[in-house]
């Protein structure tokens, strides 16, 4: 494997290897996640820390609030909430995945976080009465709900009127706009450095690597809605849902990794194309891959190189309009204003 600098987004950007198949199957899609969820868990907090911060600050929590977290994995995000919320206040984490709901009790448990709760629970179907929070986040988990305008309307019917839910997407770049040249130009120094100092970029890097080695599969790997511009669908799905869009935005960072084997274990658990193909090998063939990748990895390190992960997000923020809507005796839809509480 070269030392060369491959294109560094991550999800739902990274396509190369994605193949055209007919159905995205969420339960085999969350079984994924409980064989890496302990790689997931030791890497995720050096690339999404900064976007927990941010998607619960965007949500406007404060103390004394119930809040609910979509799409959990190891509980980042919900953990963030939980401290925002205080000792008063309630913070939920729901997933399909047991392996990463099992990492995110541990570590809450662990930090000692006592107002907080996850919950094995799919988000087209929240068990929540009406109206029960006052916030809902979900970071980078949408990408895995197969009918996502049904996953979104339990959220806003789960949601107070008045109250907002943020979601992310992964984007390792800005999508648009004055963020993106500013990425660009911050792209182009590393890259006029690449002549002399050899690096390495995720996910492209273990996308080439698995690519070179090992066939597709035959099941789809993302959910059908985002194949084509999925910001923009992500943001017309909020409307279709009721809510009305407060705000976009995009943050992200781009963390070094001074390990080789670390590079390797982050990639394998949370770039989801190359997940899901390793996931299917025999122990003793992902042993060898494994070798290979951070042989070659450590040649850059050995060299003086780096070894990149540029990780971020787009953000949506929807707020639930102060009304709510009901069926006139005639059958057609009618308005009315509702106090906040």
């Amino acid at each position: 494997m070269a030392a060369t600098v491959a294109m560094g987004i991550n999800e739902p950007m990274s396509r190369k290897s994605v193949p055209e198949a007919e159905h995205f199957d969420k339960q085999e899609d969350a079984g994924s996640f409980d064989h890496a969820a302990s790689y997931y868990g030791k890497h995720i907090e050096k690339l999404s820390a900064p976007l927990a911060v941010r998607i619960v600050e965007w949500a406007d929590i404060t103390q004394g609030q119930r809040v609910l977290d979509v799409g959990t994995g190891t509980g980042i995000a919900a953990r963030c909430a939980a401290r925002a919320v205080g000792g008063q206040g309630k913070a939920f984490g729901i997933d399909l995945s047991d392996g990463m709901l099992d990492a995110a009790r541990y570590e809450s448990d662990r930090q000692g976080l006592e107002n907080i709760r996850f919950l094995k629970m799919d988000s087209e179907e929240l068990g929540f009465p009406d109206h029960h929070f006052d916030a809902v986040i979900s970071l980078c988990a949408v990408a895995h709900f197969p009918h996502l305008d049904v996953a979104l309307r339990e959220i806003r019917r789960s949601l107070r009127p008045g109250r907002k839910a943020v979601v992310a997407i992964g984007a390792g770049r800005p999508p648009w706009g004055s963020g993106l040249a500013r990425y660009a130009i911050g792209r182009l120094v590393k890259m006029i450095q690449s002549a002399f100092q050899p690096q390495l970029w995720a996910p492209g890097a273990i996308m080439d690597f698995v690519d070179s080695r090992e066939p597709e599969l035959p099941t789809a790997i993302f959910a059908e809605w985002q194949k084509r511009d999925p910001y923009r669908r992500l943001c017309l799905a909020i409307q279709e849902a009721g809510f009305e869009i407060d705000g976009t935005g995009w943050t992200g960072h781009t963390p070094c990794f001074d390990s080789a084997l670390d590079f390797w274990e982050a990639q394998i658990s949370i770039v989801t194309a190359a997940r899901q193909r390793l996931l299917h090998l025999g122990a003793k063939r992902l042993a060898v891959l494994r070798d290979e990748f951070v042989a070659s990895a450590q040649r850059v390190l050995d060299r003086n190189g780096r070894l990149y992960y540029p990780f971020g997000a787009y953000f949506v923020r929807g707020r639930v309009p102060d009304r709510t809507l009901k069926f006139r005796s005639d059958g057609e839809l009618s308005e009315r204003p509702v106090r906040r509480q």
